[in-house]
């Protein structure tokens, strides 16, 4: 990183730029309307490994369903606990699925 004018300025390495040539790219999501409004925020990363056997299915369909579930106390969480859950979408099967 370098910094101009008081400012960081990310240069992504060779490396970097050969895998996002290849198609390993991050996916930003677009920020719904009104959250500059909230006082509040939370973020959930998740990291899925693979063995051979799911990414045998993956290849069938390239499907994958992913759901992310918060707990937390109400009405001002102090305490969030989250859980992730995932499938792996069959063929034939629409992707709009709300558990299962």
């Amino acid at each position: 990183m370098t910094v101009e004018n008081g400012c960081a300025v990310y240069v992504p390495t060779l490396r970097e730029r050969l895998f996002r040539w290849l198609g390993y790219q991050y996916h930003l999501g677009e920020e719904p309307e009104g959250t500059e409004a909230l006082e509040g925020w939370m973020r959930t990363d998740m990291r899925i490994h693979f063995d051979w056997r799911d990414r045998v299915l993956l290849l069938l369909t390239g499907k994958l369903f992913i759901s992310s579930i918060a707990s937390f106390d109400a009405p001002s969480p102090s305490i969030v606990k989250t859980r992730m859950d995932w499938k792996i979408i069959e063929p034939g099967v629409s992707t709009t699925l709300d558990k299962g």
